[in-house]
């Protein structure tokens, strides 16, 4: 196995572990309903709360809902960094495979506007409040 690999894993049963102790806990937060594409089923919030980065080899689309049909709200830059709000979700993707998305706050990196061709139309955030929206949870690792 190769360190991607092993990330993706281990974010991956951080995901779970965090929808199983909530639900254990007895504890539900819906995902936001407005916007949410069928296929999306709502997970209960994750323990996670500490910073992650945005996969360091590709952009990222930071969206409205979970699920890549719901509107991007920008693009965040490869190596941006985000704070999870504790919101999970698992979106059927299109070969019917559940896929772990999770809500983030953008903390820190270039945000570009979704219409936007790389390197074009990116600042340095610097607005307040910042972004919030789902990415991919294959598109996380935990920041060092």
């Amino acid at each position: 196995m190769n360190f991607k690999s092993v990330a993706v894993f281990l974010l991956a049963l951080l995901l779970i572990f965090g929808a199983a102790l909530a639900y254990l806990q007895d504890v539900t937060t819906p995902v936001k309903s407005d916007n949410t594409p069928e296929g999306v089923r709502p997970s209960s919030p994750s323990s996670g709360t500490g910073l992650l980065l945005v996969n360091p080899k590709t952009d990222v689309h930071l969206r409205e809902c979970a699920g890549t049909a719901c509107p991007a709200i920008a693009i965040l830059e490869k190596g941006s960094v985000v704070r999870p709000t504790g919101k999970t979700a698992s979106v059927e993707n299109s070969q019917g495979a559940l896929m772990p998305w999770q809500e983030v706050t953008f903390q820190s990196g270039r945000f570009c506007a979704p219409s936007s061709t790389p390197q074009s139309e990116c600042v340095w955030w610097t607005g307040a409040p910042a972004p919030t929206g789902w990415i991919s949870a294959a598109h996380l690792r935990p920041a060092h």
